[in-house]
C-alpha cells in the first residue's frame, strides 16, 4: 500500500468519524441461536445501527435485486425475514448540501434458496460512488483478522486508481492507504482483539468500515462499507492441532514400542527352546 500525505491523513481522521455508516451495535443479552446453516452457538443478541443517518432513505435489497422499505426503530435496523437466504444489502443513501452519502453492509439471512449468486448483489450498480468485495467473504470463509480482504473503489462502475481510502475497526484500529492503478485495495484485517477464547463461539466479531470520498465537477460523494470481522481461528486450532499431533506421536511410539516388544519375546522364546 502507497503512503498518504500526512495533511490528507488528519483530513481523514477529522472527517470518517462523521461519515455515515452501519456498525454492529454494541451490548446486549447473551443468547443461543442458530446460524445460517443451523449449527447452535453462543453470540450476543445485537443490532445494526446507522449511525449518522439522520434524513437517511433506507433499504433492503433481495439477493434478486428487489429491492423493499427498510424501517429503523432508534436508528437500528428492523431485519424482517425476506423469505430467501442469502447475502442481501442493507442500503442507505442521503443528499444534502450538495454531498451524496451512501451506507452499504452485506447481511446474510435465512430462507428458501434464491438461487442467487452473491456477485450479482455485489456488483449491480448502487451509487455513483461504490466500495465493491472482490469478492465478499461468504458465510463459511468470513471475514478474519490477520486474513486479506481485497476491495476496488468504483466510481460510476468505472475502478478509481491511486485514490486515498480509510479502514476503521471498532476495536480502535485506523488504517489508510491509496488505491492500485486498478482501483483495487488490499488490506490484511488487524489482529486487534484485546482479548482471545478457545472457539470462536466464546469471541464475538468486531467490525470494519472502509471509507472514501469523491469530488466529481461541484458534486461530492462520500460511500462506506461495513462488515463484520472475527478472530482468526488458527488462535485455538493451532494448539489443538499440535495436541493432536503430538498425541498421534505418543500413540504412534507406544504401538511400535508393543510391536517389538513383541517381536523380543517371541525371539527369547524360540532361543529358550534351542
Amino acid at each position: 500500500m502507497s503512503r498518504v500525505p500526512l495533511l490528507l491523513l488528519l483530513l481523514w481522521a477529522s472527517g470518517a468519524s462523521a461519515m455515515m455508516e452501519w456498525k454492529m451495535q454494541s451490548g446486549g443479552a447473551q443468547q443461543q441461536h442458530g446460524d445460517a446453516h443451523g449449527a447452535s452457538e453462543h453470540r450476543q443478541a445485537r443490532g445494526i445501527v446507522l449511525l449518522e443517518g439522520s434524513g437517511a432513505a433506507t433499504e433492503l435489497w433481495l439477493p434478486t435485486l428487489e429491492r423493499r422499505p427498510l424501517s429503523l426503530q432508534g436508528g437500528v435496523a428492523v431485519l424482517k425475514p425476506s423469505g430467501l437466504d442469502n447475502y442481501h444489502l442493507l442500503y442507505a443513501s442521503k443528499d444534502t448540501h450538495g454531498t451524496l452519502e451512501t451506507a452499504l453492509r452485506y447481511h446474510y439471512m435465512n430462507g428458501k434458496p434464491s438461487k442467487r449468486s452473491p456477485a450479482e448483489i455485489v456488483n449491480a450498480a448502487k451509487s455513483p460512488l461504490d466500495i465493491v468485495p472482490s469478492p465478499l467473504a461468504r458465510e463459511h470463509a468470513r471475514y478474519l483478522s490477520g486474513r486479506e480482504a481485497t476491495f476496488e473503489v468504483r466510481f460510476h462502475g468505472q475502478p478509481i486508481g491511486q485514490h486515498p481510502i480509510a479502514l476503521e475497526t471498532s476495536n480502535g484500529t485506523r488504517w489508510y492507504a491509496r488505491t492500485e492503478s486498478n482501483g483495487r485495495i488490499t488490506f490484511v484485517l488487524p489482529d486487534d482483539f484485546a482479548q482471545v477464547q478457545a472457539g470462536r463461539e466464546f469471541n464475538l466479531p468486531a467490525d470494519f468500515v472502509l471509507h472514501v470520498s469523491y469530488t466529481d465537477g461541484d458534486k461530492s460523494h462520500r460511500t462506506s462499507l461495513s462488515a463484520p470481522y472475527h478472530v482468526n481461528p488458527d488462535y485455538w486450532q493451532s494448539s489443538a492441532a499440535g495436541y493432536a499431533t503430538g498425541f498421534a506421536g505418543f500413540m504412534t511410539g507406544i504401538f511400535v514400542l508393543g510391536i517389538a516388544g513383541r517381536r523380543l519375546a517371541e525371539v527369547g522364546r524360540k532361543e529358550r527352546r534351542v
